[in-house]
């Protein structure tokens, strides 16, 4: 006999609920939490389902949640012995559009379970259980990371920029498109108009991008600012925040490396035949597409990303 087990995952914890061929369920929804001594009770659960309910074939569903339900998929694509175990991951949005369907609207987890259930015994003919992780799922919690890691860097970046209007103004012209490397270098050094004001040319100009020309007119302006911000904690307060922008660049730097040369495949070389899309851009999107086959139609890819 066939069973089909729904499993709607939650930050800590799942609910199960089984259910027969005919939809009728054969256990109250029971909760585990997500921790060794759970995925052990599941895994005696399971061993028993054979004895205790005539099941050979167990058809086992969970929603993709960002990361959430990898523990409980792991369990259940362990399992064998005389229970044959069929897992799959399910787009949360599919099994949603299903049970308004069946008019059902009811959103706490233990309908939320039966929904999956329901779901999996309803298109049990459609449902691809052979599908394998592809190279790109792992990949999407460095991607997040490294967006997270940028957009740190532009508020400090805003805030560096706030203090420099007031501290010395006239560094303003260099930072219309942000704050190039070079000027961030020099304010871990020299933080303050009043501090840079002192500076040796010869010193200055060691900093990569910044020439003899430009070193004599940092220093001349560095003489004639209008700066009102001029004390030891603000050189402090700004030389800190010039030196976690740049470890901050440099982290982005490795990682964005990293994600570019192992997060490859057939799909990304593809879309690095478009032009505009490097090896980086390439990995980010598939990142979030995964698997194309998530998406029915076109348009539903492209509403996903919200264009």
């Amino acid at each position: 006999m066939k069973g089909f087990l729904g499993i709607d995952v939650s930050k800590g914890y799942a609910d199960f609920i089984l259910l027969n061929q005919e939809g009728k369920k054969l256990e109250e929804t029971f909760q585990l939490d997500d921790t060794r001594k759970g995925h052990n009770l599941l895994s005696k659960w399971l061993m028993d389902l054979p004895g205790k309910h005539c099941i050979s074939e167990l058809y086992c569903g969970v929603e993709s949640t960002g990361g959430l339900e990898n523990n409980w998929y792991a369990t259940l694509k362990s399992k064998s012995g005389n229970l044959v175990v069929y897992s799959v991951r399910l787009n949360p949005s599919v099994v949603v559009n299903a049970s308004k369907a069946e008019l059902n609207t009811n959103v706490t987890d233990s309908e939320s379970a039966r929904n999956i259930a329901s779901y999996l015994k309803r298109y049990s003919d459609k449902i691809d259980y052979q599908q394998q992780d592809n190279v790109y799922c792992g990949f999407r919690s460095l991607h997040t990371h490294i967006q997270l890691l940028i957009k740190q860097k532009t508020q400090v970046i805003n805030e560096l920029k706030g203090l420099i209007y007031s501290s010395f103004p006239e560094l303003q012209r260099y930072c219309k498109d942000g704050v190039p490397t070079w000027l961030l270098t020099m304010l871990k050094h020299y933080p303050t108009a009043q501090k840079l004001a002192r500076a040796k040319v010869e010193k200055l100009q060691k900093i990569p991008s910044i020439t003899h020309e430009k070193a004599l007119k940092l220093i001349e302006s560095a003489k004639d600012s209008v700066g009102s911000r001029q004390s030891k904690t603000d050189e402090f307060i700004i030389a800190h925040m010039a030196d976690e922008i740049l470890e901050k660049a440099e982290r982005i730097k490795t990682l964005k490396k990293h994600l570019a040369q192992n997060c490859s495949g057939p799909e990304t070389k593809l879309l690095e035949t478009i032009k505009g899309i490097g090896s980086y851009s390439a990995a980010s999107i598939m990142t979030q597409i995964e698997d194309i086959s998530r998406f029915e139609t076109p348009k539903k890819l492209i509403a996903y990303f919200g264009l």
